[in-house]
């Protein structure tokens, strides 16, 4: 069978509401990602692992500790099947396809319409990895040398850049111009080696100088 790619794409959850059926590790998994994107998570399981305990007891999300029911389904625009029950992941997947919800089989992700890769982030930075189901251990080796290259500094140098971004868009109408700029502050080293050093006044200002001599 030949090999259809998807499209990559990065979904805005916030205030949106989802559904994780199950709540071992990767529901578990599955659930936080999808917390901390904004989205109002519902987590059905009987057992539940203590970090979704701890998340419901803050009301960060809902729990119904019981079985599946079809029900469940209502209202929800994203919907994530994790059991350890082949047949339970399955009807979960089926129901949400129906009802033409996003939904993510955990078990086998050609079952649904979409997949959550492994994914890395670093402030603004946000990338994702997968190999389609080829070798799940080579995206995360793929994720690790991403990290390694990116250090915890990276995200500062990110909100500099993104400030830098919003002034020039106020100030410069002509979208060459901006486009110009913005690809010399990239290209400028010196800023990110000012951050990594911790010298975060003189990293403002060299992004000030180079906006003003545009």
């Amino acid at each position: 069978m030949a090999f259809t790619p998807g499209l990559p794409v990065i979904l805005n959850l916030d205030g949106v509401p989802s559904l994780v059926v199950g709540g071992g590790v990767v529901g578990t998994r599955r659930a936080i990602a999808l917390q901390r994107s904004g989205s109002n998570v519902c987590v059905v399981s009987p057992e539940v692992s203590q970090e979704l305990s701890d998340l419901a007891s803050q009301s960060l999300i809902e729990l119904r500790l019981r079985k599946f029911e079809p029900t469940d389904i209502e209202g929800m625009q994203f919907v994530v099947a994790s059991t350890n029950d082949p047949d339970v992941n399955s009807t979960v997947t089926k129901l949400a396809l129906q009802c033409s919800i996003l939904v993510n089989d955990a078990e086998d992700s050609g079952r649904g319409n979409c997949l959550i890769p492994m994914s890395f982030q670093r402030g603004r930075l946000q990338m994702s990895v997968t190999t389609n189901g080829a070798s799940p251990a080579i995206a995360k080796s793929i994720l690790e040398n991403i990290d390694r290259e990116h250090p915890e500094y990276f995200a500062t140098y990110l909100d500099l850049l993104f400030e830098a971004r919003e002034k020039v868009r106020m100030n410069e109408p002509d979208i060459k111009l901006r486009t110009e700029l913005m690809r010399r502050l990239a290209a400028d080293g010196s800023i990110l080696e000012l951050v990594h050093a911790g010298d975060l006044v003189a990293a403002k200002q060299k992004v000030e100088q180079c906006i003003s001599s545009s």
